[in-house]
């Protein structure tokens, strides 16, 4: 983000919606959700949705209408894809004590069970007791290899890239023919999946047949487009790969 902040490409952002998310009456913040309206590294304007903690709810900094300035991430291949030019980071200090003391407690753990265990079964033969099925070694092992399981998926978790919001923020739009529209069977929390067959033309000229999957709330489903033309991005390196960013 401090990246970001120096090298970022600036834009001017309005806030469409206005959501209060929760109020904390200690600190006098704001947990908001705001949905921008702004153009992409592209030039194309795009909305998009995100999540922070107001400092200064009095100001009405993000009400509906107003302007705010944004930073585009540079490197459109790694999130997050744009910050508030005046947004702030921070350290959770408490949080790092707490973790680092639970580290440290986690070793005097370790090493008194290493200790106990040589007192108790080595016999004055050493270490030579300790196979690697004993109890302190399997244990020990799987642990380290739960752990490092653990760190791998929650990096991937935090770090995956959205292609749909790569291509947000970096695709170039066209506009689409719709071929055809229809239902793929599969339903999230009972709300179906559509599915867009559509055709296109990209900047050269060349035309491109894609398919684009979303997911529609039963309120909407009446509302879907079934013909006509519709605004699409797409990736320039990849033309097969689209999104709708208004479906309705």
């Amino acid at each position: 983000m401090e990246k970001i902040s120096k090298n970022g490409i600036f834009r001017d952002a309005e806030v469409v919606k206005y959501q209060l998310l929760h109020f904390n009456s200690k600190t006098n913040y704001n947990f908001i959700k705001i949905l921008l309206s702004f153009h992409n590294y592209r030039n194309v304007l795009i909305e998009h949705e995100m999540y922070f903690i107001d400092t200064k709810p009095n100001e009405k900094r993000y009400d509906e209408g107003k302007s705010v300035k944004i930073l585009l991430n540079p490197d459109f291949n790694h999130p997050p894809y744009f910050i508030l030019k005046d947004q702030k980071v921070s350290w959770n200090v408490k949080a790092i004590i707490f973790k680092v003391l639970m580290i440290i407690a986690l070793i005097a753990y370790i090493l008194g069970l290493y200790i106990y265990f040589y007192n108790k079964e080595s016999y004055d033969f050493g270490w030579r007791f300790l196979t690697f099925m004993h109890p302190i070694v399997f244990s020990g092992i799987m642990m380290l290899l739960y752990i490092l399981f653990d760190m791998i998926l929650m990096q991937g978790l935090l770090f995956k890239v959205n292609k749909d919001e790569r291509i947000l923020f970096a695709g170039r739009n066209a506009e689409a023919e719709i071929l055809n529209v229809s239902q793929t069977g599969l339903t999230i929390n009972d709300q179906p999946q559509v599915m867009f067959q559509l055709k296109y033309s990209d900047y050269r000229g060349k035309e491109h047949i894609a398919v684009y999957k979303e997911i529609i709330s039963l309120l909407n489903i009446v509302s879907i487009p079934k013909e006509g033309k519709i605004n699409i991005l797409y990736d320039e390196k990849n033309p097969d790969k689209i999104i709708i960013p208004k479906i309705f």
